[in-house]
């Protein structure tokens, strides 16, 4: 279960809302109840990143997305629903990488998608090791490294100052 806290902005607070319901609930082994606020969570991350992205402006709200599917994916591997589990957090490592290499995107952006696909990494290899997967752990290892060193490669003139 997570949450956002460590970003200067507050998160939306009907996201926060939602996310903090279904983590009480998730906290009382009420899945079922978690998973529908946490299903309320995520259609607000998707409509504010999306506005976000189309506006140029907010690119922290990216976390919001991955801190919902990181939940999502808890609901489901409790549910003893692990492909379902992984399908979010896949969702939200494939909407990090897509944003790193989307030039069209200012770099503040791309940087915080890096941050984020830090944040959802670490989850999908803490899943892969629970589910005993050790190819998928290389694989999106490997993967993950090459689109980092990409965009870190990146010349320095597109940094803002």
């Amino acid at each position: 279960m997570s949450s956002a806290k460590n970003s200067d902005k507050q998160p939306d607070p009907i996201w926060q809302q939602y996310t903090k319901e279904g983590n009480s609930k998730m906290k009382i082994g009420s899945i079922e109840e978690a998973k529908a606020s946490y299903d309320r969570a995520i259609a607000i991350a998707e409509n504010l990143w999306q506005q976000a992205c189309e506006q140029k402006c907010n690119p922290e709200t990216i976390h919001l997305y991955v801190i919902t599917c990181n939940n999502l994916a808890d609901c489901y591997e409790a549910m003893k629903l692990s492909q379902r589990a992984e399908s979010y957090l896949i969702e939200a490592y494939r909407q990090t990488l897509t944003t790193m290499n989307d030039t069209n995107l200012p770099l503040n952006f791309r940087m915080e998608a890096y941050q984020g696909l830090q944040m959802v990494l670490r989850q999908l290899i803490d899943f892969y090791h629970r589910t005993e997967n050790p190819e998928a752990i290389a694989s999106i290892t490997l993967e993950s490294q090459q689109q980092a060193q990409k965009l870190l490669k990146e010349p320095l003139q597109e940094f803002p100052m």
